[in-house]
């Protein structure tokens, strides 16, 4: 039984000699909050120090960290009258390609789209904090 900072934890460390080069293997659980994590480290002897402190190396996200973390979500947006996919995608912030924009909606890359049309985008945005 071991802390990784202040939470609970419990390191479970195999040496295995069955192959040509011995291995170690870390298994972890900790205990943050309600939740429990497992982290699992397994390599070469000459590792076995790098792979020990990447298994301890666990700890809470920074604000800047959690602040920085972003995801790829998929959007409906409304095309304006006679705009091409190019045009669409830099306004909205599209990070898909005019192909394969034009892919996704099953529509040919060079359309001119009609006022009001809506496009299947993706769009990089930050993650909203859970109230």
């Amino acid at each position: 039984s071991d802390k990784i900072g202040e939470w609970p934890a419990y390191l479970v460390t195999i040496k295995d000699k069955s192959t040509r080069s011995t291995a170690h293997i870390y298994y972890l659980w900790v205990t943050m909050g309600k939740l429990t994590y497992q982290l699992i480290g397994a390599g070469a002897d000459n590792y076995k120090e790098q792979l020990r402190e990447t298994v301890f190396s666990l700890r809470p996200l920074t604000k800047k960290e959690r602040d920085s973390i972003t995801g790829i979500r998929l959007r409906i947006v409304k095309a304006k009258d006679g705009e091409n996919l190019s045009e669409l995608g830099k306004r909205t912030g599209n990070v898909w390609s005019p192909a394969y924009t034009a892919f996704m909606n099953n529509m040919p890359e060079d359309v001119k789209l009609p006022k009001g049309e809506l496009v299947k985008i993706a769009r990089e945005e930050k993650d909203k904090p859970k109230k």
